[in-house]
């Protein structure tokens, strides 16, 4: 009889379980008292974080590569803020501030904002969005996305200079055609032009015709600056700089040029939407202006700003 029972209690905690589970929301990814958080809350959360990243790039480095999706750890900071805002906000919600008369005015100066900025973004976008062939023309007369000439290298630092010589021999061992992935970790770095070195690049030039394996060794020299005259497969170093030693390994050589096309078109499509969007944005103002009746009463413009 105990024994039954024991059975009855199990399959019931597994029924309670399995219930459970399905009760899970498909889409809600945690619940705040009666408030939800949906997966299209975080999602529109991390594509405004993204975006806020890409266009402070854009401004400071040209560019608006990031990662668009966040990591597990990112994922569960951005919940937790999430969770946090909520819960704030319930708190104002209970002291009223919703009917606060500065939240007010703030939410119209916001719906007013929002309505401008939409109104561009949905009604204009069409007309400001670039053709193919404009972006491609923009492409070849823009210098941009030049870059210039970079190697693809392994770089150890050793503390002293039997470990150096140790990590050169290792790095002398690999078969840069079937490296792998993982075990080393993979730099790309700009490459001095010769008449940048500190003091030219002789041993560099010796035994080309046993360039794989070869050893360029410089003391005054940095290792970047001996990139010039290096090719693939050549081992740099060891090279002391300070209190350590340097030894890198040349995997590639990638020639000074343009990216590809296909990897900027959709950075350069939205920066061409950007600029014909505030074109049209003037043109529609101007257009506006003509056609409208406009008072303006000097005398009290200064009470605007008065302190």
């Amino acid at each position: 009889m105990k024994r039954n029972n024991y059975l009855i209690i199990t399959l019931a905690l597994c029924i309670s379980l399995l219930f459970a589970q399905e009760q899970i929301p498909e889409n809600v990814v945690a619940k705040v008292n009666e408030v939800e958080i949906t997966v299209e809350e975080l999602t529109d959360q991390n594509n405004e974080m993204v975006s806020q990243i890409e266009r402070f790039y854009s401004k400071t480095a040209g560019s608006s590569r990031v990662v668009r999706r966040i990591g597990s750890r990112n994922a569960e900071d951005l919940l937790e803020r999430a969770i946090n805002k909520t819960l704030i906000l319930e708190e104002a919600e209970k002291a009223n501030m919703a009917q606060d008369p500065d939240v007010l005015a703030a939410t119209e100066a916001f719906k007013n904002s929002m309505m401008i900025e939409m109104y561009f973004q949905k009604v204009l976008i069409e007309e400001a969005r670039p053709s193919i062939e404009e972006v491609k023309e923009e492409y070849e007369k823009s210098n941009r996305f030049y870059e210039p000439e970079r190697a693809k290298i392994i770089s150890i630092k050793a503390e002293n200079a039997e470990i150096a010589e140790q990590k050169a021999a290792e790095l002398r061992a690999i078969d840069i055609e079937n490296l792998g992935e993982g075990r080393y970790n993979i730099e790309i770095v700009r490459v001095p032009k010769s008449k940048e070195n500190v003091q030219g690049s002789s041993a560099s030039n010796a035994n080309r015709d046993e360039r794989k394996g070869s050893k360029l060794r410089g003391r005054s020299q940095t290792g970047y600056s001996m990139l010039a005259d290096a090719e693939p497969g050549d081992v740099i170093g060891p090279i002391e700089q300070g209190n350590r030693y340097i030894v890198m390994l040349v995997l590639e050589k990638i020639p000074e040029g343009k990216k590809p096309f296909e990897e900027v078109k959709e950075e350069l499509t939205r920066s061409i939407t950007e600029r014909n969007l505030a074109g049209l944005r003037r043109k529609k103002e101007e257009e506006l202006r003509k056609n409208a009746t406009v008072t303006i009463y000097y005398e009290n413009l200064n009470k605007a700003f008065a302190e």
